[in-house]
């Protein structure tokens, strides 16, 4: 996959932002006996709320954590305004892989976007 354009240090801010409780994207973790649903309020946190399930963890208060992953594109695009992350979310979706083989990529090309993100708005140490 090429690499997404670079946004601007404006859009950066932007789309790092927290979006607050009323336009949050809803989460589940799904098996869990801990926190059955949630609301993910940035980028950063989706990214930090897709892991990939351990059936071997052992652990019952850590299920399966579920974002729609056609939602998480809708909201990426529609609530952060970052339509260049949105139509990778698209790519990967479309590519009709078990939700688990998802999680990954998804994750990935996330946390690839929230790195830009940071580089653009680290200050700069010339001020």
């Amino acid at each position: 996959m090429e690499p997404l354009s670079v946004p601007s240090r404006e859009d950066a801010a932007l789309w790092m932002r927290d979006v607050g409780i009323f336009q949050a994207l809803e989460a589940s973790e799904l098996l869990s006996t801990a926190n059955p649903k949630r609301g993910l309020t940035s980028l950063l946190e989706v990214a930090e709320f897709l892991t990939p399930y351990d059936a071997d963890a052992g652990d019952p208060d850590v299920g399966v954590h579920f974002v729609d992953p056609a939602r998480l594109a809708q909201w990426t695009r529609d609530t952060i305004g970052d339509h260049d992350l949105a139509d990778r979310i698209d790519e990967i979706v479309a590519s009709h892989k078990a939700y688990t083989f998802l999680v990954p990529q998804l994750q990935q090309a996330i946390l690839a976007r929230v790195s830009q993100y940071w580089e653009l708005l680290r200050p700069d140490p010339r001020d």
